[in-house]
């Protein structure tokens, strides 16, 4: 065996010329793999972060949980890590020109809620003490209100009390206008420090009343820092951002039923728009819902991103178009390698029958195919995963400069272990499926047939007759030319059908690009309306 493979190895440097051809064309392969999966892998993590950005870094926020509580969700095996914030109370805004929005809603959190809390930053910096305050830049292009960074500012914090229930207004309901005033008001006076851009859903609904203000809390970084008791602050109310774990993602509904206590099967098809919940089931969930635990927000987008399995919504899509790519590439590199592998054999048809002939076995004779396919690959595998990922990071910077200005976000280049691991085992079942066919053909040779070697030509004089437009056309070479195509069908057949499969991979792969970035540019590209109307698709 280790004489076949030093003949191998011989074979490939005697032959530079094929030998370097057909790694060129398993680099090709393996570069379109890993392309490929790069730029999925980006995709992904590009809009994750996006969503992050917009929305936050949590998949469910709760609402109304105690101090004495937050022990709960700190040590759930099925939460990886919360955030959290304080609501300080309303503040009247004098000259609102926003008459359903006039209140400024005071919120305060630590270093963890102004790094994973929709809280983007335009102008300044985050509070660092419980005497500043940031603003958002929609109170003065939706509220006429001018506050500039360094500005102090005065604000009378209270509750929001509607006299017609009796009752203190949760912070994301609408303005009931003459029904509403605030009571238990306190005076505070802060600096603002920073102009941010309009928190995301989750942090300020788009019916809420007051514009939110961040200020930080010393009391949650204490309690982060785990320098100081709970026990003492048991009544005061949080709101919670929960990340839950991978394991937990994929069971979302079952460990966020658990938690509020409500029904997970209501809780499911309540979350599921394809599924329809009866008269019945709507009312005896409405119930479930008044008396949970805790109100619930999910952060739909990020969860469907981030949730590996199952697959849903855009990114089923994307990796359905991306498999279908991905066969294409498999498909095409199959028929060019073996292409190859092929003409090594034709032009080695003596060789192997002298090694039949002096007993060499068909085992020997696959495995010396085999083999020199594996050497091939050794040097092309890792080149090809290279060039991919080059090529994949020079086509990111390539689409981020022609979507300036179109798209709401810019890609991200990422890697994914994982998605190049795959890349690496589709090419070596490339190779292993050019080869395979190749290595079956050569170990059928005989001595006698090598010798006479007719099975690759075959003349016959009905064939051999040539259209006389083909010598009007091409002259002499094109009748030799077609000749020779006629000798040797097989041959020539195979780089005609890879030329075929080339030229179809290139449109198919084009179609499947464009409608791609179609997609995206309806659901992420900039808008030019002022106000738009939609579905809420994450709404309990």
């Amino acid at each position: 065996m280790n004489l076949m493979k030093t003949l191998t190895l011989k074979n490939l440097k005697l032959n530079r010329k094929r030998t370097i051809v057909t790694i060129v064309g398993i680099i090709l392969a393996t570069a379109l793999l890993s392309a490929l999966v790069t730029l999925v892998s980006s995709f992904q993590y590009s809009m994750i972060e996006y969503q992050k950005q917009k929305d936050g870094d949590f998949h469910v926020k709760f609402s109304g949980v105690k101090m004495s509580e937050l022990s709960e969700f700190k040590n759930n095996r099925n939460i990886e890590s919360t955030f959290e914030t304080i609501g300080m109370g309303f503040a009247k805004l004098d000259g609102c020109k926003n008459e359903d929005k006039p209140y400024a809603y005071v919120m305060a959190t630590d270093e963890a809620g102004f790094e994973r809390g929709s809280f983007n930053l335009i102008e300044g910096r985050m509070a660092k003490n419980e005497d500043e305050i940031v603003i958002p830049r929609h109170l003065k292009t939706n509220g006429r209100i001018d506050i500039k960074v360094g500005d102090e500012i005065t604000l009378d914090v209270g509750k929001r009390y509607d006299s017609n229930t009796e009752g203190v207004i949760g912070e994301n309901c609408a303005y009931e206008h003459e029904a509403e005033t605030l009571t238990d008001t306190v005076t505070k006076r802060y600096k603002v420090v920073g102009i941010m851009e309009r928190p995301g859903y989750g942090m300020e609904d788009y019916s809420a009343a007051g514009y939110t203000f961040v200020t930080y809390s010393d009391e949650l970084a204490a309690i982060d820092n785990g320098s100081k008791s709970e026990a003492g602050e048991a009544d005061t109310t949080l709101t919670v951002y929960s990340r839950y774990t991978q394991k937990a993602l994929r069971n979302k509904d079952a460990v966020t039923a658990d938690i509020i206590g409500v029904d997970e099967k209501l809780l499911a098809k309540a979350n599921d728009s394809s599924v329809e919940m009866t008269a019945e089931e709507s009312d005896r969930f409405l119930k479930e819902v008044e008396n949970a635990k805790y109100d619930i927000y999910m952060n739909g987008y990020l969860i469907s991103y981030e949730c590996i399995f199952p697959i849903d919504g855009s990114f089923k899509a994307l990796f359905t178009v991306a498999a279908v790519v991905a066969l294409i590439i498999i498909l095409t590199s199959v028929y060019c390698i073996k292409n190859s592998f092929n003409i090594s054999i034709t032009e080695k048809i003596r060789q192997y029958g002298m090694l039949s002939s002096v007993g060499a076995t068909r085992r020997q004779i696959k495995s010396s195919v085999k083999t020199e396919a594996a050497m091939l690959g050794v040097v092309g595998i890792p080149v090809g995963t290279m060039s991919g990922i080059l090529a994949a990071l020079i086509l990111v910077k390539v689409v981020n400069a022609m979507s300036a200005g179109w798209l709401n976000f810019a890609l991200s280049f990422h890697t994914s272990l994982p998605a190049l691991i795959l890349a690496v085992i589709l090419s070596i079942a490339t190779i292993y499926f050019s080869a395979t066919g190749s290595a079956r053909r050569a170990a059928r040779v005989t001595p006698l047939e090598a010798i006479r070697n007719t099975k690759e030509i075959k003349i016959k004089s009905s064939k051999l007759k040539t259209p006389a437009i083909i010598g009007r056309i091409w002259g002499i070479g094109g009748v030799i030319s077609y000749k020779n195509i006629k000798r040797n069908n097989k041959k020539y057949r195979t780089t005609v059908t890879s030329i075929v499969i080339c030229s179809v991979t290139f449109i198919v792969i084009s179609y499947f690009m464009s409608m791609a970035f179609s997609v995206v540019g309806m659901s992420y590209a900039s808008t030019d309306y002022n106000i738009g109307i939609k579905k809420r698709r994450d709404a309990l």
